[in-house]
């Protein structure tokens, strides 16, 4: 009997794979790795919970519009500049 190794990250959004190398135990863990990797643009939320490119963009939009609403609701006063 033959067995083979194999990993995945799923989107827990969309449900998109990428296969990881079954011996890395955390592809999040290690920037280097991640920087230099298929997966550097998938983010991780939360133990367990991942995000695809797609999905990790609207969810960074998101949380940087609800980061500048708390501020702004603690009375912290800021200018942001796009460039």
């Amino acid at each position: 009997m033959t067995h083979i190794r194999k990993a995945a990250i799923l989107c827990d959004k969309c449900g998109a794979r990428i296969d990881i190398d079954p011996d890395v135990a955390s592809p999040f863990s290690s920037s280097i790795l991640h920087r230099e990797s298929a997966w550097r643009d998938w983010i991780e939320v939360d133990t367990g919970r991942h995000l695809c490119p797609e999905c990790a963009g609207h969810y960074r939009e998101v949380k940087r519009r609800m980061e500048r609403e708390l501020r702004e609701a603690a009375g912290v006063r800021t200018i942001d500049f796009d460039y």
